[in-house]
C-alpha cells in the first residue's frame, strides 16, 4: 500500500525586536549575547531543514535517505532547541525580566501572515517545538510516500517519528494553555491562527492518524495474526482520528492558504477512505462467523465508495494530484472494496448461502494503537508549572 501523508511547512522567525527603554539593561550584555547565539543556532537549524524540505517538494528527491545523516539532522535540531531552552530557563531564574524584553514573531505558510509580535519567551519556544513536530512528520513523508516499496524497518522508524511528532504538538498545546493561564509581557493580542490550541490539536491528530495507518498496514499484511478483528478496529480508529481533525478544521480553523487547504483536503479524503475501508475490512473478518452481517457490510462499503466517487466527480476535484498520483488513495480503497466484496460473495455462494442482514451492523470498536511519545520541557521555568524532564534526543 502506498502512503499519502501531509507535509507541514515550518514556521520562519522574523527578527526579534528589543523593547524601548532601559528594561534590557538589567541583564548583562554577555548573558544576552550567549542566549542570542543559542537561539541563532536553533533558527539556523530550522532554516537548513526548510531548504531540504523545499528541495524535496520541488525535485521529488529524498534528502533524508541516508540513515546516519538523517539521525544527525534530527539530533542536531533537538539538541539546539534543548540547549537554548535549558539556558533560557536557567537565566530566567536569575534575571526574570528577560522573559519580556524582546518581541518575537514567526510566520507560517499555513495561515495568512499576521506578523503579530509577542513579548513572551514562551511564544518563541512553542514555535520551535512546533517546528520539531513538523520536522518529524515531514521526514516520515519523505521516507514513506511516493515509493512503491518501503522497507519494514523504515516503516517502523516513521511510526515512531510520528509518535514523537504527536508528543511535540502536545507539548505545544500545553505551552499555549500555559500562556493563556499565566500572563507574561504586555501584549494582549489574540494569537496567530497557527498558534491556537485548536490548530495544534489538528496537527496532533493527523500525526497520530498517520501512525495508526502504518500499524493498520502491518496488521493487514500479517496473515498469521491471532485477533482477526484487529485490522477493522485499527481502521476504525484511523477513521475516528481523521474525523476529529476534520471537525476541528471545519469549526475552529480559518482555512485561508493553499498550504492549509491541501492538508485539510487530504484529511477530508482520509475520513471517507477509512470509513469505507473499515466497513470493507470488517466484512471479510466477519464472513466466517456472521455471514449475513458480513454481506451487509460489504454492500455498505460498495455504496459508500460509489457515493464518494460520485461526489468527487461532481465537484470536479483533481483526483490524481490531491489524492496521490496514479496509485492514489481512492484507487487503493476501490481495489480493497472490490477484492473483499468478491471474496464475500464467493464464500457465500460456495458455503453459507445466506441473505444480507436488513440492518447495517455496528462496526468493531476503534482500537488505539498510536499514542504520542511524551515530550516535556527540558527546563523548569519560573513563569509556569510544566514539569521538567531530561533531554528528549535519546
Amino acid at each position: 500500500m502506498r502512503y499519502k501523508f501531509v507535509r507541514i511547512p515550518l514556521k520562519r522567525p522574523l527578527p526579534i525586536v528589543e523593547k524601548d527603554g532601559s528594561i534590557g539593561n538589567c541583564v548583562p550584555q554577555d548573558v544576552r549575547n550567549d542566549i542570542a547565539n543559542k537561539r541563532l543556532s536553533c533558527t539556523s537549524q530550522f532554516a537548513s531543514l526548510d531548504t531540504l524540505f523545499e528541495k524535496a517538494t520541488k525535485t521529488g528527491s529524498n534528502p533524508f535517505g541516508d540513515n546516519s545523516r538523517r539521525e544527525k539532522i534530527i539530533n542536531d535540531v533537538i539538541n539546539a532547541v534543548d540547549v537554548y531552552t535549558r539556558s533560557l530557563a536557567s537565566m530566567l531564574h536569575e534575571f526574570p525580566i528577560f522573559s519580556e524584553i524582546y518581541y518575537y514573531s514567526w510566520r507560517s505558510p499555513m495561515v495568512t501572515n499576521q506578523d503579530v509580535y509577542f513579548d513572551d519567551f514562551r511564544y518563541d519556544l512553542q514555535c520551535m517545538f512546533y517546528n520539531i513536530g513538523a520536522t518529524f512528520m515531514n521526514i516520515s513523508e519523505c521516507l514513506l510516500c511516493g515509493h512503491s516499496q518501503v522497507a519494514a524497518h523504515t516503516k517502523k522508524e516513521c511510526y515512531h517519528h510520528l509518535l514523537r511528532a504527536a508528543g511535540y504538538f502536545l507539548l505545544v498545546r500545553n505551552l499555549l494553555s500555559d500562556i493563556q493561564s499565566r500572563a507574561v509581557g504586555d501584549v494582549k493580542l489574540p494569537p496567530p491562527d497557527d498558534s491556537t490550541v485548536s490548530f495544534v490539536e489538528f496537527c496532533h491528530l493527523i500525526s497520530l492518524g498517520q501512525a495508526q495507518e502504518i500499524g493498520l498496514e502491518k496488521a493487514l499484511e500479517n496473515k498469521a495474526i491471532d485477533d482477526k478483528m484487529l485490522p477493522p478496529k485499527l481502521s476504525h480508529q484511523a477513521y475516528k482520528l481523521y474525523g476529529e481533525a476534520k471537525i476541528i478544521a471545519q469549526n475552529s480553523i480559518g482555512v485561508t492558504t493553499d498550504a492549509l487547504k491541501e492538508v485539510v483536503s487530504l484529511v477530508e479524503l482520509k475520513v471517507s477512505v477509512f470509513k469505507i475501508m473499515t466497513y470493507s475490512i470488517s466484512s471479510v473478518v466477519l464472513m466466517d462467523s456472521e455471514p449475513s452481517k458480513a454481506l451487509r457490510l460489504a454492500a455498505e462499503s460498495e455504496a459508500l465508495l460509489k457515493t464518494f466517487s460520485d461526489s468527487l466527480s461532481s465537484s470536479g476535484e483533481k483526483v490524481d494530484k490531491s489524492l496521490g498520483g496514479d496509485e492514489n488513495l481512492l484507487q487503493i480503497c476501490s481495489n480493497i472494496v472490490k477484492k473483499n466484496c468478491y471474496r464475500c460473495a464467493t464464500l457465500n455462494a460456495l458455503v453459507h448461502r445466506v441473505k444480507p442482514s436488513e440492518c447495517i451492523p455496528e462496526l468493531p470498536p476503534p482500537l488505539i494503537l498510536a499514542k504520542e511519545k511524551q515530550v516535556l520541557l527540558p527546563g523548569n521555568f519560573p513563569h509556569q508549572f510544566i514539569a521538567r524532564t531530561p533531554s528528549q534526543n535519546q
